[in-house]
């Protein structure tokens, strides 16, 4: 294609303009907006700039993998930040991790967040990646917003991880600022 003159570069602009409009109103009455801008846009696009619109307060946060603090803390710390026992779902028994199928998580309905503390490398669902947290960074548009909690430059989750992690979840961002 040629390069377009001012005159005809505004015509193709004003075009599609309207096209996407009509999208994003066509979208929004299926009540499918956010499968829209998430198809669209790039995932920080939609992560930082949409997400604020879009998260069910019924949302979870699953936390998984091996923990150096307690349960019980845990909500503690959670509560702290507005969340409540009930937006937290805990994987961290070693059998339950290395059998827990991360293809679950895809497009997931229930959970907005996911905040990883150390795994086994053989999980369901990895699909020929290293391991689930390489699987999901580079597939990141289909699975709830990443955090990992890390201390001490490795990948584990202590009371302070736990509350830095927290404070990036969409959750938190968009029910509790």
């Amino acid at each position: 294609m040629t390069r377009l003159n001012e005159k005809q570069l505004n015509e193709l602009k004003f075009m599609l303009m309207d096209e996407l409009f009509n999208e994003i109103d066509d979208a929004n009455e299926k009540n499918r907006l956010q499968e829209f801008l998430c198809r669209t846009c790039s995932k920080e696009f939609c992560d930082k700039r949409c997400a604020k619109y879009f998260v069910n307060p019924d949302k979870k946060i699953l936390v998984i993998g091996e923990m150096r603090i307690g349960k019980h803390e845990m909500l503690k710390i959670a509560k702290d930040y507005c969340i409540g026992e009930n937006q937290i779902e805990i994987v961290n028994k070693y059998k339950e991790l290395s059998r827990f199928d991360f293809d679950n998580l895809i497009n997931s309905k229930k959970y907005s967040d996911i905040i990883f503390a150390a795994v086994p490398h053989k999980t369901k669902g990895t699909n020929g990646s290293s391991g689930i947290i390489a699987h999901i960074l580079n597939n990141q548009n289909c699975y709830p917003n990443m955090i990992i909690a890390r201390a001490g430059g490795q990948i584990k989750l202590t009371a302070n991880s736990f509350s830095r992690a927290l404070q990036s979840t969409v959750l938190y961002q968009n029910l509790c600022m």
